[in-house]
């Protein structure tokens, strides 16, 4: 009588009670080349156990990069405003100095002629050249011209007055200037020493308004730049993200 394998059932499976061995079984080409993949994989990660450290520190490097771009701009923007935000302050206090001088002083024309032994230090002080206004009120105080005793001045009178400013040689002094004269203690006296043709020949309410103005625009500058600077850091930082 002749045995038969319960589990023989005409296929090509395993006959696990003596059947015939079972083929081994056919891989498919595609099958292959993702072993061959996950193989090539597995040896780059094995090979190069810092490759994923090297790309995080790229990456942090470009975040760097992108961090100190905008900084710079915010930094450049800041140092800017402050810089037209000083000019503001100090036209704002010019407009202050005008307007004690507004209406109540007189400005001539002054020409450099010598210079002497300054009232403090070793220096020296320029002496200038004017001619006194032409001007009732001018004969009405003593003046003091910095040079010699005070006296009662004649107006449209030639005079030498002391200038503001200390140096050693001629070249260190304004050769043509602005004199401010104006009364103080009830004398005549050269005020301020200003460059030639600042003050535009006298000093007014107009000439405060526009230093004031001028004040203004300085500020509003300084401002507009901050939030530009502000602005600009953060639409480079939006850009190289």
């Amino acid at each position: 009588m002749e045995k038969h394998n319960l589990f023989d059932d005409g296929s090509e499976e395993s006959d696990l009670l003596g059947g015939e061995a079972v083929p081994e079984r056919e891989e498919s080409p595609e099958a292959d080349a993702a072993e061959s993949r996950e193989s090539q994989d597995g040896d780059s990660r094995g090979d190069d156990p810092l490759q994923g450290f090297s790309r995080l520190d790229a990456d942090n490097a470009s975040d760097s990069s992108v961090t100190w771009s905008s900084v710079a701009v915010a930094v450049a923007g800041l140092l800017l405003a402050v810089l037209l935000i000083a000019f503001s302050y100090n036209a704002f206090q010019r407009a202050d100095q005008l307007r004690g001088w507004a209406n109540q002083t007189w400005v001539v024309s002054g020409q450099y002629s010598n210079m002497t032994n300054a009232l403090e230090g070793t220096g020296y002080n320029p002496v200038y050249q004017i001619t006194l206004p032409q001007d009732d009120e001018i004969g009405d105080q003593r003046f003091d011209s910095g040079m010699a005793d005070p006296y009662i001045p004649r107006p449209g009178e030639a005079v030498e007055v002391r200038g503001e400013g200390t140096g050693e040689v001629t070249d260190d002094f304004e050769q043509s200037a602005d004199i401010v004269l104006g009364v103080e203690d009830d004398t005549l006296q050269v005020l301020a020493t200003e460059k030639d043709g600042k003050l535009d020949g006298g000093v007014t309410d107009r000439s405060v308004t526009q230093q004031q103005v001028k004040g203004w625009l300085w500020a509003v500058a300084g401002v507009a730049t901050l939030g530009l600077g502000i602005a600009g850091a953060m639409w480079m930082r939006r850009r190289n993200r």
